[in-house]
């Protein structure tokens, strides 16, 4: 037979004595008296994440202890301090031996005539109060001080942990112009911006004092570091937004790093497993950022923080911080568990997207902007400006490439081109003969070399094309088919053309010499483009589209009339504009594909992607183009002169379109303050990794997004393909109901548990990782949620 003991600290105002219950007959074990007055021990269900799920935010679970108060022996409680202590219940077997412990925060307790309950939660509820208790007091009697006016009064002061973008900070003296972007000490401020123009920076301060005193000169500002704050020269024209750094080192700027830091605002370190976040370090080790200037829990700021690394965090039996990451189980399992000790094993589904099914495509979000900003809130001074420029010569200048430090720009008549190191200084040169009657189309550079399409008289079909390795020398080749050739791009290691309405629409080539034909189905195809590990090539009209790893094996998909003429990739997206329309669509993965609406219908001629930001010319006489920072939101500009722009290439921190029957060119170089527009105007990057292998076998399998504090493109790569690999499998959900005798400690959700099963394919064991507890502790029946 087995008992339960229950330890309650409680302050009795004088000092914190533990009051010892039991649900069995009076006893002394280990020197302590319990009174028998336990009539529920309790029920209390802790969940890695929410119920059922695998990843988001935290679960906090809660039960009830009851006690027997028949004659009022327990009355004086009510005047106990209990609320947020930890009690301890211990499951007693056989008198001798101590089996399951475990540990649960306690609210105030309730009474009535015959009992008192004591409602008992998952320690971690200790995590669930204000992150931040330093408030503003509103105290500044100017122009002195920087604890802000009665407009900030009440309100938490800003923290900034790891690496944070374009965060908005507070005024906290309106007189000298001081602002605070952290409540402590930061590593750096290396950025000020007001509304989106960065200013000139000063001297660090060495002291508040210091800062108070000397005011930067106008259009500069000074930082002192050593209170998270800095100082502007002169009155913001707008919105002031920062770049801050906290923590001496990457090392510290880390998931597991930071997540201790937040952890410690309410714990202190005997309360955590240190060794913990040492091995999380180890599994990740990429710098994040997270900057919190309003009011939140400890709780949701781990969530985000330790969510960031798909990682999870709970409670042990002896009520310590725990931390790790959901992996597939491996290792040596905490507790082996078999038929014979389990009284009930099903399978469930998950509430995750797909209840169950494996995800075929995972996105990523990261590098994330603090303050998101566009246009209309951003100086006039960052608009896109255009610089007028021209060619050596009058000509159907029809395609442009940069490679090598070098653009070349190809004409669709004779044999003049033209190379510039920059966009701006050109010389003349001479191509080798195009084919006969014929002329030169379309350009690409790829692994240390040019690739030179030409098509025959009149259009017609030609196997004629040249390579250089300089831009400048040319060897003329023969092609392994004849065809009418419109598009040509490298990328993943291979050149893939395409041709138009040809029994041969496509050739790959590694190195643009030895070429394998495509099975590319015949169709009227003029643009190629590659990313998220897929070729996407597009018909003029939007009649047809097909995909291909490697511009070899093609597989058509459903075709939209919002995709034609040129089609880009960049900031995970596939985007394709359609001539002249005020349609385009934008596709993550070139298979599913979203139509939407560009500022103005017009003939669209040619997209690219280049530093962040998309460019779109138009022809037909055209002084406009399109610019967009995220492929989704365009923005219509002015031009210098009109022209029928066509080829567009980006390189060498500029874009260059040419114009056809023009010497005409525009030159739109990438400043700093432009690029800051196009990395503010979204909250997160994205990558994405897929495997289009799982929808053979899972046509409904799922594609999910998470969020993340990653401030790297290479870290969040990384961390999404582990979560596509991790997902991508079949993944059983079980619950397992065992007695609780079985038990001698009760494990932490996080920790890899065998199940040996004559079902499911359990016979010689299973591992998973344990996401879920619930204990009913009267009923001696415990039921865990395993996950692998």
């Amino acid at each position: 037979m087995s008992e339960y003991l229950i330890e309650i600290p409680a302050h009795t105002g004088s000092a914190v004595e533990t009051l010892r219950f039991t649900s069995g007959s009076g006893r002394i074990y280990d020197g302590y008296y319990y009174e028998p007055c336990v009539s529920n021990p309790g029920a209390l269900k802790i969940m890695m994440f929410g119920e059922g799920t695998t990843r988001g935010a935290s679960k906090i679970g809660y039960g009830e202890i009851q006690l027997v108060n028949k004659d009022g022996q327990l009355d004086s409680l009510r005047n106990y301090g209990i609320g947020g202590r930890i009690a301890v219940i211990r499951e007693l077997i056989a008198g001798v031996t101590i089996g399951m412990t475990l540990s649960c925060s306690m609210e105030q307790p309730v009474f009535n005539d015959s009992s008192v309950s004591i409602r008992i939660k998952d320690p971690q509820v200790v995590l669930d109060v204000a992150f931040q208790e330093n408030k503003y007091a509103g105290t500044n009697v100017l122009p002195a001080g920087v604890e802000g006016t009665a407009d900030i009064k009440g309100k938490p002061k800003p923290v900034l942990l790891g690496q944070v973008s374009n965060a908005t900070p507070f005024l906290v003296n309106t007189s000298r112009l001081i602002y605070q972007g952290h409540d402590g000490a930061l590593q750096d401020i290396p950025a000020v911006y007001d509304k989106g123009v960065l200013l000139g920076r000063g001297t660090n301060y060495t002291s508040q004092a210091d800062m108070e005193a000397n005011p930067p000169a106008e259009g500069y500002y000074r930082a002192w570091l050593g209170g998270g704050m800095f100082r502007l020269g002169s009155a913001p024209a707008g919105v002031v937004t920062f770049d801050g750094i906290q923590g001496a080192t990457a090392a510290n700027r880390t998931a597991a790093q930071i997540a201790k830091q937040i952890a410690l605002r309410v714990l202190t370190t005997n309360d955590l497993i240190d060794q913990d976040f040492t091995d999380l370090d180890t599994l990740n080790s990429a710098v994040i950022g997270i900057y919190i200037n309003s009011e939140t829990t400890i709780a949701k700021a781990l969530d985000e923080v330790i969510g960031s690394i798909g990682g999870w965090y709970g409670f042990d039996a002896n009520n310590k911080l725990n931390v790790g990451r959901l992996d597939s189980p491996s290792g040596t399992p905490e507790i082996e568990l078999t038929k014979q000790e389990i009284s009930n094993l099903q399978l469930l589904p998950t509430k995750d997207e797909g209840r169950g099914l494996p995800v075929w495509k995972v996105n990523l979000n990261y590098d994330k902007v603090a303050t998101v900003q566009n246009m209309t809130s951003l100086a006039g001074s960052l608009n896109f400006s255009w610089v007028a420029g021209t060619l050596p010569a009058s000509a159907y200048w029809s395609a442009i490439t940069y490679g090598n430090g070098l653009f070349v720009a190809i004409p669709q008549n004779g044999s003049a081109y033209a190379t510039s190191p920059d966009g701006i200084a050109w010389v003349s040169r001479t191509l080798p003969s195009p084919p006969t009657g014929g002329y030169w189309v379309k350009i690409a550079y790829g692994n240390g070399t040019f690739v030179l399409l030409g098509n025959g008289a009149n259009g017609n079909a030609t196997n004629v094309y040249a390579t250089s390795t300089d831009g400048i020398n040319w060897t003329p080749g023969t092609l392994p088919v004849s065809s009418v050739w419109v598009a040509i791009t490298y990328a993943n290691g291979r050149f893939v053309a395409l041709a138009a309405s040809s029994t041969v629409c496509a050739l790959s080539s590694t190195d643009g010499t030895t070429w394998s034909q495509g099975d590319l189905a015949n169709g009227t195809w003029t643009s190629v483009a590659y990313g998220n590990n897929v070729f996407v090539a597009i018909t003029y009209n939007g009649s047809a589209l097909a995909t291909s790893p490697d511009g070899v094996t093609w597989t058509a998909r459903t075709p939209t009339n919002s995709a034609g003429r040129s089609v880009t990739f960049g900031n995970g997206l596939f985007v394709a504009i359609v001539y002249n329309s005020n349609v385009f669509a934008t596709s993550p993965d070139g298979i599913t594909w979203t139509a939407r609406t560009m500022p103005m219908t017009a003939y669209w001629s040619n997209i690219t992607y280049g530093n962040r930001v998309f460019v779109a010319t138009v022809e037909n006489n055209s002084k406009v183009a399109a610019v967009s920072p995220d492929g989704i939101l365009w923005y219509q500009v002015g031009l210098p002169s009109a022209a029928n722009w066509q080829g567009i290439s980006y390189g060498n921190g500029s874009f260059i379109a040419v114009s056809f029957n023009s010497a005409n060119i525009f030159t739109y170089r990438i400043a700093p303050s432009t690029e800051y527009l196009s990395r503010v105007s979204l909250e997160y990057r994205t990558v994405n990794d897929f495997d289009d292998a799982v929808l053979t076998v899972h046509p409904l399998a799922t594609e999910i997004t998470l969020d993340s504090l990653l401030v790297s493109s290479a870290a969040a790569q990384t961390e999404t393909t582990r979560q596509l690999s991790l997902r991508k499998v079949r993944r059983d959900y079980v619950s397992i109901s065992i007695d609780s005798s079985v038990l001698a400690s009760m494990p932490t959700v996080g920790k890899v548990i065998k199940i040996t099963y004559p079902r499911y394919g359990y016979d010689a064991g299973k591992l998973f990782v344990l996401i879920g507890v619930n204990m009913e502790l009267s009923a001696k029946k415990i039921t865990f949620y395993l996950w692998g």
